[in-house]
């Protein structure tokens, strides 16, 4: 999950991503918080995941249509072989 998050996020920050003001997907943002481990690993989690009833299906959703592109953008795709996986 941390190659597509990661890329999410460069889109993000580059203004690349239009969701033509979804008011579902912005909640879904604001109630977003990013951890990561030691190994430079990041996934998306809720803030205080067993205490609120905030949501961040929508952005989870993101990032795995954003690892489904990627793959589909390798060279290696025909292969059954992923860009992550390749290098």
């Amino acid at each position: 999950m941390s190659p597509p998050c990661k890329r999410l996020e460069s889109l993000l920050m580059a203004g690349s991503i239009r969701h033509g003001g979804n008011k579902v997907l912005r909640w879904n943002i604001d109630c977003c918080s990013v951890a990561s481990d030691p190994a430079g690993n990041i996934k998306p989690v809720k803030p205080t995941r067993r205490q609120t009833t905030k949501r961040i299906d929508g952005i989870v959703a993101t990032a795995m249509a954003c690892g489904v592109w990627m793959r589909e953008e390798s060279p290696f795709a025909d292969f059954g072989v992923s860009s992550v996986n390749a290098a």
